[in-house]
């Protein structure tokens, strides 16, 4: 009997890691995809709702790795954007999974956790980037984003996790 259940154990794990990977790939494959069309993609901030989408499936680790590899990955399929900005990227989003695990382990609402991570992250981000401004290490406007779409995706993946946080209990 304990072999039967062990071996269940496995098909578990194995069926875990499958749908894990097969779940981070195809991430990849849509940022790869979205420098194909002939709209901005990045107006959607697909970064973010790929991080906080993977937040709820992946955990925590799977999150760090994607939220850093992503902008890297885009940055070395399509040269695009810099290096620099491609950095500044990566840290933003590292720096909004671990405000929101920060705040949801001081026990704080699972919708207003991310909602303050995107926007500390965000801040973060501009900070940085009209540093970089300033010191000619890019060029560019600093908002190149417009607001509404910012504000529309906040909301949204606010929204989400507000829905996910019922359901879930």
């Amino acid at each position: 009997m304990e072999t039967i259940i062990n071996y269940s154990n496995k098909i578990s794990i194995v069926k875990s890691i499958a749908f894990q990977v097969i779940f981070i790939l195809s991430f990849y494959a849509l940022s790869s995809f979205s420098h194909l069309v002939g709209f901005p993609l990045y107006y959607f901030d697909l970064f973010r709702i790929f991080v906080c989408l993977s937040i709820i499936i992946l955990g925590k680790p799977n999150s760090i790795i994607l939220g850093i590899t992503l902008p890297l990955f885009s940055y070395f399929t399509a040269n695009h954007p810099s290096l620099i900005k491609t950095s500044l990227i990566s840290f933003e989003l590292l720096i909004n999974i671990l405000a929101f695990y920060y705040l949801t382990g001081k026990k704080i609402n699972f919708a207003f956790s991310i909602f303050i991570a995107i926007a500390f992250s965000k801040i973060f981000y501009y900070l940085t980037k009209y540093i970089s401004l300033e010191m000619g290490l890019i060029k560019g406007k600093l908002i190149s984003t417009p607001l509404e779409y910012q504000i529309i995706v906040t909301l949204i993946i606010t929204i989400s996790y507000f829905i996910y946080s019922k359901v879930k209990s």
